[in-house]
């Protein structure tokens, strides 16, 4: 299947991912089955590229979908836990030289002010850049 062409990488060498376990649009049955098992917390991934697919647009149906999962994670009591950055980011982030551009904070720091506060007050937990010792690493390379 792979990813769609505005979450494809622009790097010529990289290969389109497949859709593994589905959460994105599995994530009901997957709450379900974690609250059934007693499970009291959920962390999931809020994917920028999806968020903004183009610099500066803002994707209205991908942020009504993550609050949807913050809503559903908390009517089967569990705790969203939101990460605002898991390796990935968009297109047009990284065809303008990603972290190593002078305002890629700033883009950044713009996305989490779009997002957080949509995601909602029930959102107690966030982990801004997953582990970000790699994100180096990454741009580095």
């Amino acid at each position: 299947m792979g990813d769609p062409p505005r979450r494809r990488s622009v790097r010529p060498h990289a290969r389109a991912l497949r859709r593994a376990c589905d959460s994105y649009h599995r994530w009901p049955d997957d709450f379900d089955l974690l609250a059934e098992r007693g499970f009291n917390a959920y962390r999931f991934g809020v994917e920028w590229a999806r968020i903004e697919p183009e610099e500066g647009r803002i994707d209205a149906d991908a942020v009504a979908h993550y609050r949807a999962m913050v809503e559903g994670a908390v009517a089967r009591g569990l705790a969203p836990v939101v990460t605002l950055h898991h390796f990935t980011h968009p297109a047009w982030f990284t065809a303008g030289g990603g972290w190593r551009r002078p305002d890629a904070v700033a883009h950044f720091t713009a996305y989490v002010r779009r997002v957080l506060p949509v995601l909602g007050d029930e959102v107690r937990t966030v982990v801004t850049i997953n582990e970000p010792n790699m994100l180096a690493v990454l741009v580095r390379a």
